[in-house]
This record gives structure tokens, C-alpha cells and sequence, in this order.
């Protein structure tokens, strides 16, 4: 059913509704409304929770398990167990053809030491991932995680000058 045919003068409001006058605004703005729902990189068309909360629970899910993360969020193991492999798919999906990878660090709050680390695709220009501290153990879990086919495509790294002493990007960046 299109909006018009909602919202319109001979819409199924104004056909059930005694007193209903059509505004153009009203119609104009439901079409706005639709677009931004249609557009949005918050919302995921494949479920009912937005993007951010599915990447939130697959982030718990690495941590912890699925049947825990069912219970601390009170969600149904199915749908506790379909936002993981959903969010984990597209990680894959979206890693596949990194060839210059970036890791930066950056201050969350200037004067506080308190630095997350970026992971970005440079050639696609993209953020990959955030990783919640600049510590070598969070880097290597996002590296233990990476497939080793997409890692073995990884042709350079461009890194910050704090992580020149992590000998593990060496690993899989042939011209470093």
C-alpha cells in the first residue's frame, strides 16, 4: 500500500474517519518518514533492533555466551543466537577485500588517557572496527578473530607511531 493511498483525500483515513481533512504536510512528511526509515544505516531491514544494538549484542556474545546474553538482555535465544551469526556475516562480508589496513589511535577525552584504537579499511575508506583500549591483547583478539584469507590479503598497514614495537603486524603485512 503507498502512503497517498493512506494519507490521501480519498485515503483509507479520510474514508474512516468523519471530520478528517487531507493536509499535503501530513503526506509529505509520512514520505519523509519512509525515506529516512528506507535510508538509515541505523536500521536493519533483516530485523526489528537497529544496527547499533545488534552490533552491542554481538560485541556481548564474543565475550560471553549466547545463552547468557539471551538472559542478561532478556531476548530469546533464537533471536540472542540470529543477531550474532547476522552481525558476524557482515563482518565478513565487509572485510573481504582489505588490502591497506589502518591503526590509529585516538583520545576519547583529551587529557585523560583514555585512547580507543581504530581499525579502518584505507583503500575502501571505512572504519572496521573500535576497539575499547589501546592495549596489545584487545589488537591481537581483533586479529585472532580476522579469517586468515583476509588477513593474507592484506598487502600494507599504515599504523600510529605508538604501535611501531607490536611485532605481530609483520605477520601478515608483506611490505612492512
Amino acid at each position: 500500500m503507498e502512503l497517498k493511498e493512506f494519507f490521501g483525500p480519498e485515503g483509507l483515513i479520510a474514508n474512516h474517519l468523519p471530520g478528517y481533512e487531507y493536509r499535503l504536510q501530513q503526506l509529505e512528511m509520512a514520505e519523509a518518514i519512509s525515506q529516512a526509515f528506507h535510508d538509515s544505516a541505523h536500521l536493519n531491514p533483516d530485523s526489528i533492533y537497529t544496527n547499533r544494538y545488534e552490533h552491542y549484542i554481538y560485541r556481548l556474545c564474543r565475550e560471553k555466551t549466547v545463552s547468557f546474553v539471551s538472559q542478561f538482555e532478556c531476548l530469546g535465544y533464537d533471536a540472542t543466537e540470529g543477531i550474532y551469526y547476522r552481525q558476524g556475516s557482515k563482518k565478513l562480508t565487509t572485510q573481504e577485500d582489505i588490502e591497506i589496513l589502518g591503526i590509529d589511535e585516538i583520545s576519547i577525552q583529551k587529557g585523560h588517557k583514555d585512547y580507543v584504537l581504530v581499525i579502518s579499511d584505507i583503500g575502501n575508506k571505512r572504519v572496521l572496527e573500535v576497539l575499547k583500549d589501546r592495549h596489545k591483547e584487545s589488537l591481537d583478539g581483533y586479529f585472532d578473530e580476522m579469517p586468515a584469507e583476509i588477513r593474507e590479503k592484506i598487502k600494507k598497514v599504515s599504523i600510529d607511531m605508538i604501535l611501531l614495537g607490536y611485532n605481530r603486524i609483520s605477520e601478515f603485512a608483506k611490505d612492512l
